[in-house]
């Protein structure tokens, strides 16, 4: 009878032994497959977000805590097996050294990650702002049309470019010098800015040339930002080393629907702005593709 009992107990430690083997390997793949799959710059970003909201100070004094606390499980989990003299000892000993040693380099790694999320943010600004200006340049400009345009929105909102080119800026550069052309490149920005909404997208593009984007606007709203662009440029006379400069500007603009092109938009706008330059400048001029034909206004 008991030589019939012992191959079946053989058997069935064999088949949990199997079972066990191929259990382990699954969940050993599993691991393989999560190590591969892990992203270190997302866990990253993740901390650089915990010091961005509770400060360098908070994040260490979390980070120090929780070795602290691991450093305890241990020690409580390793006392199950082990018998450790002078207990206490241990676990007074798991939770102070590691809040002695973790803090001074948790604190420096959230510094440095603090650092390098400003150094980050600040080069994506510069990146993408005109650094004489202060408004977007052109590759901001089109991103952000692009972006706007991927969104989506009210089909039923209308799309316009306004293209404005400072007259004769090379005139100014070379009676004024060029830190005085600069001075009118910063003065004019801050009238378009003051001229469009908050929601307008205005860049500087080239040397003199500046857009906006303008979204829900029709044509006589567009006249209004237009026609008030150009009455400020004539009351505003910049001053730069004792020289009072005064200076006009050319405005071309294209109104369409929501489903336009901010290129075709552009190209229109600035065939508008190539006619206000040819009949005399210091005027604004609309392609409203909504209706057909053009507008002049001269303000």
């Amino acid at each position: 009878m008991i030589v019939d009992i012992v191959p079946d107990a053989l058997r069935n430690i064999a088949r949990s032994l199997s079972l066990g083997w191929r259990l382990a390997c699954r969940r050993l793949a599993a691991l393989g497959r999560a190590l591969a799959a892990f992203d270190p710059l997302r866990h990253m970003a993740a901390i650089v977000h915990l010091v961005n909201r509770l400060g360098v100070g908070w994040t260490t004094l979390i980070f120090a805590v929780f070795s602290a606390l691991m450093s305890a499980s241990i020690v409580l989990v390793a006392s199950l097996f082990v018998d450790m003299p002078n207990y206490r000892t241990h676990l007074t000993l798991s939770l102070l050294i590691p809040l002695a040693v973790s803090s001074p380099f948790s604190f420096l790694i959230c510094s440095a990650l603090r650092d390098l999320d400003k150094a980050r943010r600040t080069a994506i600004v510069l990146a993408r702002s005109d650094v004489l200006t202060g408004i977007a340049n052109r590759r901001a400009f089109f991103e952000g049309a692009n972006r706007a345009r991927r969104r989506g929105g009210d089909t039923r909102r209308s799309k316009a470019v306004l293209f404005a080119d400072i007259d004769h800026f090379k005139a100014i550069n070379d009676r004024y010098g060029h830190e005085a052309g600069d001075a009118v490149l910063r003065i004019f920005a801050a009238l378009l800015r003051q001229c469009t909404r908050s929601e307008d997208l205005i860049a500087r593009i080239g040397g003199e040339e500046f857009v906006a984007l303008i979204v829900g606007a029709d044509a006589a709203g567009l006249s209004t930002i237009a026609d008030g662009l150009l009455q400020r440029v004539r009351e505003t006379e910049v001053e730069y080393c004792g020289n009072r400069i005064s200076y006009t500007v050319s405005i071309g603009g294209a109104l369409g629907p929501s489903s336009s092109s901010v290129d075709k938009l552009l190209a229109l706008a600035d065939a508008q702005l190539y006619d206000v330059k040819r009949n005399g400048r210091n005027a604004f001029q609309l392609a409203n593709t909504l209706v057909g034909g053009a507008q002049l206004s001269a303000a």
